[in-house]
């Protein structure tokens, strides 16, 4: 198996740096929108101490009233930094998760090209970019995502097992790490934990490796935790109402089935497909001899599948809500376009060319939230322009801003914006009203 030369590096590196300028310039541009104001003080006057007294306040209010989920802390806390330092947490954010969806199969073999391959492919093949550019959804769902990406990475294969249980201050932080996931989601603690116990009776003296058990635990006591919440309770009655769910028999569950799997195909087909040929091609490469590389393998389906069948539970299907799979199944791509770059002929100039695909999609999304940016800062600006004015206390009418872009490239939470009119007035200090 050939190594990359020197020139295929620096064109690969080339073509990251490429695409984090644009997921950087993406984010800059990206407006706050729908709940962003939920979780946003907008008092520029207010000092330092002040601004993290109201954070923790808001963050004990949402706990305490709506989400218990660690996630909507981090928005909380991330909104109400300065522009440039959330700004920094994203793109740093982007970057940890191309190296850990590169590591996910093979670990640090080849890490470095399958890292620059990750970042260089995701304009091409992610599904919804909103969890990059849509600001509660990147702090709220992608980075607490990474915490499951460092659980199942610990477990990810024999050598790292035997390693890092030795280490009481590694299994502190996984254990961290897993506690922290678990207190995050309601629907994919339930599936990691089924990964990370397989993948720990999987290895080899696994009696021996028992502290492994505790991120594991961590993990369940974080899920139960979020579970048992007031919050969570509250927040599962309030959806089961305003969504008219009285009886759950046999043809809602068939009905909420359906539902799940037209969404997930509908936004995550292309990159399914992917993974298909992708997983297959792995399994054919490590035929015969490597079986516990191919059992871990097929392993990872397995929380990928729980995770996207567990949306049938709830009375609503968001396609954010797939983001485990959706990661689980572009790293499968990323190991295979790595492997096939290595041994197929002209292996690497297929890649090439769907790296520079994935730059033109990037482009075409820059493009896309240029025009998103323009239309919420107009708007932004005539309220600002009335405030204080007599406009406003008599009631400025503003309209709804819709935009006709696929949910691949932009989720417009606008609507949440107009319905939520009451909570708009009191963060702009001007009494705004649907224009006619």
């Amino acid at each position: 198996m050939d190594d990359y030369s020197r020139p295929w590096i620096w064109l690969l590196t080339c073509l990251a740096v490429f695409t984090v300028a644009l997921y950087g310039i993406n984010f800059a541009l990206a407006p706050f929108m729908g709940e962003d104001f939920a979780f946003m003080q907008g008092d520029e006057s207010l000092g330092a101490y002040d601004q993290l007294l109201w954070i923790i306040e808001r963050s004990h209010e949402q706990i305490s009233d709506w989400n218990a989920r660690f996630g909507e802390q981090l928005a909380i806390f991330w909104l109400n930094m300065p522009t440039w330092g959330f700004w920094w947490a994203s793109v740093a954010t982007f970057l940890c998760f191309s190296v850990l969806s590169a590591a996910v199969y093979s670990g640090q073999q080849g890490l470095k090209v399958k890292s620059l391959i990750a970042v260089g492919l995701i304009f091409l093949l992610w599904p919804g970019l909103e969890v990059f550019f849509w600001k509660t959804a990147n702090a709220a769902y992608l980075y607490p995502m990474l915490l499951y990406l460092v659980c199942m990475l610990a477990y990810s294969n024999d050598q790292y097992m035997h390693r890092w249980v030795s280490r009481k201050c590694i299994v502190g932080g996984v254990s961290v790490a897993g506690f922290l996931a678990g207190l995050s989601f309601e629907n994919v603690p339930i599936a990691v934990v089924i990964y990370m116990l397989i993948a720990l009776l999987m290895t080899k003296g696994w009696r021996q490796l028992w502290p492994a058990f505790l991120p594991i635990i961590a993990m369940l006591a974080g899920w139960l935790i979020l579970l048992i919440a007031p919050s969570t309770q509250y927040r599962r009655a309030y959806y089961r109402q305003a969504f008219g769910i009285e009886h759950t028999d046999l043809m809602y569950f068939v009905q909420r089935g359906l539902d799940v799997c037209a969404v997930f195909f509908r936004t995550s087909g292309i990159l399914f497909a992917c993974s298909l040929l992708a997983l297959g091609y792995l399994i054919y490469l490590h035929r015969g001899n490597k079986r516990r590389y191919n059992l871990r393998t097929f392993l990872t389906v397995v929380p990928a599948v729980l995770v996207v069948g567990s949306l049938i539970m709830a009375p609503y299907t968001e396609p954010r809500a797939f983001l485990l799979a959706w990661l689980l199944m572009f790293a499968v791509v990323v190991e295979a376009a790595y492997q096939a770059s290595m041994r197929i002929p002209f292996g690497r100039w297929i890649l090439l060319a769907a790296l520079l695909a994935s730059l033109g999609f990037g482009v075409n999304t820059w493009r896309i939230y240029q025009g998103v940016s323009q239309e919420f800062s107009s708007r932004e600006r005539y309220i600002i322009e009335y405030t204080g004015e007599p406009g406003c206390e008599e009631g400025l009418p503003i309209k709804q801003i819709k935009l006709n872009y696929s949910y691949r490239y932009f989720n417009n939470r606008d609507a949440w914006y107009i319905q939520n009119l009451a909570l708009m007035s009191r963060y702009y200090n001007c009494n705004l009203t649907v224009a006619n």
